[in-house]
């Protein structure tokens, strides 16, 4: 995993820019780049591609399935809900958020085989 440190860090900041960039010109053009650009690391990581091949395979495998990719990033925004409770609720959400991180892999797997499949 090494081998993709510098590539993950410049990816992570680009897309950091660009989505607050993006907030900054009325936030839409923010909420288009996550969802453009929410698969990006697997992409850069499991097919070993550039940091631009990567946004832009993101890019276009989220474009017809952005419904699923919403849905992933609302229960991460729900799961970080508690997190204005003290203490606890930070406990909660760390639990909470431990369960689901593996629930963008997923979906990036099953994006990658819906697509190799022609549909």
């Amino acid at each position: 995993g090494s081998r993709y440190f510098l590539r993950l860090i410049g990816l992570y900041a680009l897309i950091a820019i660009l989505v607050v960039l993006g907030f900054l010109l009325l936030i839409v053009p923010g909420l288009i780049f996550i969802r453009r650009y929410f698969l990006a690391p697997y992409f850069l990581v499991d097919q070993d591609m550039s940091i631009h091949e990567s946004m832009r395979e993101s890019a276009a495998v989220s474009k017809d399935h952005a419904k699923s990719i919403w849905g992933i990033i609302g229960v991460y925004v729900i799961i970080a809900l508690p997190t204005v409770i003290p203490l606890f609720g930070s406990i909660l959400s760390a639990i909470l958020q431990t369960f689901y991180s593996c629930a963008a892999a997923l979906r990036y797997d099953e994006l990658i085989a819906y697509n190799a499949d022609g549909n």
